[in-house]
């Protein structure tokens, strides 16, 4: 049952009230666009900005079912119970009738479910500030698409078939008519619509499609676009209910070669990073949508283990490829920071060795060989990087047999380190390639295809140098020399 009050009254309520309450409080406007969150809620889920809320938007997130968001657009009151409990009441005064709506938290005691719950959902915040971040860096968008809601979909709330993340255009801003923008901002020489890839993924039957597309900027001028679609939610006859994606931006031939001149005074860095960036960062970034998406719509604790289970994963994947890609940037672009000392060789592969120790499968035997004991003057986390990238590397490729790895001192000249497994090793036509960026032997493994690039980088500019010895089916050995004292550019 909704509450009806005097507008006057309802303004001292938000000023005093809605501000000092010990319960956690969130407060929309008529549309369910959020206004403002009070101090506890701020403190409850550790938030730096209103924005990095999860329910940004009442009838446009992942968390609110849609019979719940169906019931709310009656006027009724809603409780939530996942993934935390809250309960959402429209306001109504005497003078404009719905005036907004308000969530509270429930009082609970600290039970251990309500702890996973608020950590569960500082995760999904986690995600969505980590995705946003990496999405404006990237000139990417990730979205989803419902055809269920665009059946239904009118001028007022026609956005609510997609849900967006990140920004490509002010055109494509949430809180704007997306269905009428897209349809009306394209290049008029372009003879597809931007919903031609939806209704040719979902009337194919296709599990993916793409195509490109023009939209004009507030200058008047229209720069190029490519969607990517993925089907989602596939009914028995194969017809997607869901489709996710992204959409790129991409460079007009007229503005190349002017894009490209400017390009050369921006830092090696930067434009190394966002070309990593929109390389790479689709695939943890469409599954971390897709499953956050579904998360919120399914009820079996089972697949939602599973669902929560692979956004981790994928946050973990976009973790390693945003440090990947920060650490080849400064490579390339000789911004490392060094920090030479005397070092142990031996005290590190020791660390090393419990450091993958507990990433070893049970059919692998990890052995650390006999080793001098030497002194080696070098950057001691460089060194950790490189083998622990080796390492990860030859775990990643030995389902059964041994990996060992250790040195060999050639005083007093320089040490040889090598990493040395009985995986899969290297077909001889990737062998020239292996130490490119973004090479993987396996494109279903996981990983990046950034860390031999980042080790050669290492080596290089430690004054060493790095090769392989691989056989396909037998296994392989990386190794790399540095110097026992190094080059005077670098100390």
């Amino acid at each position: 049952m909704s509450t009806v009050i005097d507008s006057n009254i309802f303004n001292t309520l938000v000023s005093n009230t809605f501000y000092s309450c010990p319960l956690g409080g969130a407060i929309y406007d008529t549309e369910g666009n959020l206004i403002d969150l009070n101090k506890a809620m701020f403190a409850h889920f550790s938030l730096a900005d209103k924005h990095d809320f999860i329910i940004e938007h009442l009838f446009n997130n992942i968390v609110l079912t849609d019979s719940l968001k169906s019931s709310l657009r009656k006027g009724d009151a809603i409780i939530c119970e996942e993934p935390v409990t809250f309960k959402v009441e429209p306001i109504y005064t005497d003078e404009q009738g719905l005036s907004g709506y308000t969530l509270w938290l429930t009082q609970q005691g600290e039970k251990e479910t309500d702890r996973e719950n608020k950590l569960l959902m500082g995760q999904l915040n986690e995600s969505r500030i980590l995705m946003r971040q990496a999405l404006e860096d990237g000139k990417l968008a990730a979205y989803s698409f419902s055809f269920d809601r665009f059946s239904t979909c009118d001028k007022k709330h026609c956005n609510r078939c997609f849900q967006f993340y990140g920004t490509t255009n002010t055109l494509l801003d949430k809180n704007r008519f997306i269905c009428r923008a897209l349809s009306s901002v394209r290049k008029p020489e372009d003879s597809l619509d931007f919903f031609y890839l939806f209704n040719k993924i979902r009337d194919e039957k296709l599990s993916s499609h793409n195509v490109t597309f023009h939209l004009r900027n507030q200058d008047g001028t229209y720069k190029m676009y490519e969607i990517s679609g993925k089907s989602m939610d596939i009914d028995e006859s194969g017809t997607p209910h869901v489709i996710i994606g992204s959409i790129i931006e991409k460079e007009n031939d007229e503005l190349a070669i002017a894009d490209h001149q400017k390009s050369k005074d921006l830092s090696l860095l930067k434009s190394t990073f966002l070309a990593n960036m929109t390389h790479e960062i689709r695939t943890p970034l469409n599954a971390i949508v897709g499953f956050s998406d579904m998360l919120g719509l399914e009820d079996d604790p089972e697949m939602r283990e599973q669902y929560i289970s692979m956004i981790k994963e994928n946050n973990t994947a976009l973790l390693e490829l945003i440090n990947d890609t920060l650490e080849m940037s400064r490579i390339e672009s000789n911004t490392i920071n060094w920090s030479y000392e005397d070092v142990n060789p031996l005290a590190i592969m020791h660390d090393v060795y419990e450091y993958a120790s507990p990433r070893i499968s049970e059919n692998v035997r990890l052995i650390l060989d006999d080793s001098p004991n030497v002194s080696l003057h070098t950057d001691r986390h460089k060194l950790m990087l490189i083998l622990k990238k080796l390492l990860s590397n030859a775990l990643r490729y030995t389902e059964k047999g041994e990996i060992h790895f250790g040195y060999q001192s050639l005083y007093p000249v320089s040490v040889q380190f090598y990493v040395s497994d009985t995986g899969n090793g290297i077909p001889k036509d990737k062998l020239g390639h292996i130490f490119e960026r973004f090479l993987q032997l396996n494109e279903f493994e996981p990983g990046t295809g950034l860390g031999l690039s980042i080790c050669k980088g290492l080596v290089t500019a430690m004054g060493g140098t790095i090769w392989v010895n691989s056989e396909e089916g037998k296994g392989s050995t990386f190794s790399f020399k540095l110097p026992i004292t190094p080059p005077d550019t670098i100390s």
